[in-house]
């Protein structure tokens, strides 16, 4: 019987370690949406630049918001590729198989769901972004039949996943802009990252941009724009 009880406190122990506990939200974010009258009762898949666990911004807090006032929200975790995860290997090497566990449950309506690792330069070569949207949209439309999520409002922070919003079947499609993207070092063409920007600007119904210069730089290309700091 002993023995029993060491082999199942040694599995859970090894468990924990493969995988990651679901954090909920900080303390500082342990807020009541409930008085809150916005968006409710809708389906939200969002694609963020950050992990959950990450350092805690607006991506999180908004989708915490969403979830709270009784909508069904899905949170896309950063898209990583191979290069960075061999970076970043110390710190990460869970997620290369983390998009195998499907969506984790944080709290009640709401999801988050590690992507599979994609191909590096694809802001540098355009048909590898067309290899990764379409690799991204497999799974992702895997992740929401199993959480019965249909026609979403699609959410995204990323500039280059403009397929996605057909591909996801989304029924409205909102771009929050938070840089400007086309000035990232790295594996980033700048002609490529900003064409892609356009198309996803020009696809989008809402952008929302964080200053008032990114406006001035994204209003040629969608005119329902609106700064939210």
């Amino acid at each position: 019987m002993k023995s029993d009880t060491v082999r199942i406190n040694t599995l859970s122990r090894i468990i924990q370690f493969i995988i990651p506990k679901n954090s909920r939200a900080a303390s500082s974010s342990e807020l009541n949406f409930e008085s809150n009258r916005g968006l409710c009762g809708q389906d939200i898949v969002t694609l963020s630049t950050q992990d959950w666990r990450d350092l805690w911004t607006r991506k999180q807090r908004f989708m915490l918001q969403f979830a709270r006032q009784g909508n069904k929200v899905l949170y896309v975790e950063a898209q990583y590729h191979w290069v960075t995860y061999i970076r970043c290997l110390r710190r990460h090497w869970r997620r290369i198989y983390l998009f195998l566990l499907g969506p984790r449950q944080i709290e009640p309506n709401l999801y988050i769901y590690t992507p599979p690792l994609l191909l590096p330069a694809f802001q540098v070569f355009p048909v590898l972004a067309r290899i990764n949207n379409f690799v991204l949209a497999l799974f992702l439309r895997s992740v929401m039949r199993k959480l019965e999520i249909s026609k979403p409002l699609l959410w995204l922070y990323s500039h280059f996943n403009e397929p996605l919003i057909k591909k996801l079947g989304a029924r409205r499609a909102l771009y929050e802009c938070v840089d400007e993207f086309s000035g990232a070092r790295g594996l980033v063409r700048a002609n490529v990252a900003r064409e892609q920007e356009r198309a996803t600007l020009g696809a989008v119904d809402v952008v929302i941009v964080t200053a008032p210069g990114l406006m001035k730089s994204k209003l040629n290309y969608n005119r329902n724009i609106h700064i939210v700091p």
